[in-house]
């Protein structure tokens, strides 16, 4: 299909062409205008051809031009012979400067168009190393122009016609409807807006994308949105993984927390049983003596009772014990 609309383009262009030549030829003719003036016409159709075509095709309209010149306005006129030798000096100066003027033409406009490609290999380049692509969306027609990366993105082929169709096809279904309410309050609306919603691969991959369209007019007035489509998967997994991280990080805070408490417990714990168990094992010494020392088991028994209503708790249960007596 491409390949024929070129091929369409490049014969309407030569029709074009050859019925400005008829034109100019016959106006010229009629009017009875000068050689100048009718070289200087075949000039300008010349250097426009060179613009829009090649220089091939430039080369070849310039022959013609030669032929309707000598046929037309040379004397002897209806005849491609040349009389005069100044008339052979004007067609050769004329088939020069239409050679030059364009194969300069020629030139600028391949180096133009090696900048322009050089600028969407550089756009390209840029939208897969950032994962961003572009995209035009016409509301009237339904047409969708699609950059590389968003035709990467989506996973379809660089031939693939893209439609609204094809959009939802890859969108999750839990954010479907978030999709097409998005869409058609776009198309009824006319503003900017702004999305992010996942993607389902047919190798059920999920991806997440962040879409961004700003809307306009063209220049027949009519609705259009230019947007961009950006892979957020790598940022989205990112933080969950950072998410994930933070909450291990809490609970292990927790713990190490509650391992310090409880060491703290023990440590209180602990230290007056240690005292309440050596106090308790002098009491048995004393009593287990042969003659058991009772002053000393008494003392090493109100050490114990000592040591447990030191403690806060016990503290406060023994003043409640003596107030109730």
């Amino acid at each position: 299909m491409t390949h024929f609309s070129k091929n369409w383009r490049a014969i309407a262009q030569y029709l074009s062409v050859g019925v400005a030549l008829a034109l100019i030829t016959f106006i010229c003719f009629q009017l009875r205008l000068s050689l100048t003036i009718a070289t200087f016409l075949y000039l300008i159709v010349i250097v426009l051809l060179s613009l829009r075509g090649s220089f091939f095709a430039s080369a070849i309209v310039s022959f013609v031009a030669v032929g309707l010149l000598d046929y037309y306005f040379v004397p002897p006129i209806f005849s491609l012979s040349v009389a005069h030798p100044a008339d052979v000096v004007s067609i050769i100066a004329f088939l020069t400067t239409s050679a030059v003027i364009t194969r300069l033409v020629s030139r600028v406009r391949e180096l133009m168009q090696e900048k322009l490609r050089q600028s969407e290999a550089y756009l390209a380049e840029a939208q897969r190393l950032s994962h961003t692509g572009s995209f035009g969306w016409r509301v009237a027609t339904g047409e969708i122009l699609w950059s590389e990366e968003t035709f990467r993105i989506f996973q379809y082929g660089p031939y693939t016609k893209p439609t609204v169709e094809l959009v939802l096809q890859r969108v999750h279904p839990e954010d479907t409807p978030l999709v097409k309410q998005t869409i058609e309050r776009a198309s009824h609306n006319q503003k900017d807006f702004e999305v992010e919603h996942r993607l389902l691969m047919p190798d059920g991959f999920v991806k997440y994308v962040h879409v961004v369209a700003h809307a306009e007019r063209d220049n027949s007035g009519e609705p259009r949105f230019v947007g961009a489509v950006m892979d957020v998967t790598e940022r989205r997994r990112a933080d969950e993984a950072l998410r994930k991280a933070h909450a291990n990080l809490a609970r292990v805070t927790r713990l190490t927390t509650i391992g310090e408490l409880a060491a703290s417990i023990a440590h209180e714990v602990n230290q007056p049983l240690a005292a309440v168990v050596t106090n308790a094992n002098a009491c048995l010494r004393w009593l287990d003596r042969e003659s058991p020392d009772l002053d000393e088991a008494r003392d090493a028994v109100r050490g114990i009772i000592s040591k447990t209503i030191s403690r806060p708790g016990f503290a406060r249960r023994d003043s409640k014990c003596n107030r109730a007596r």
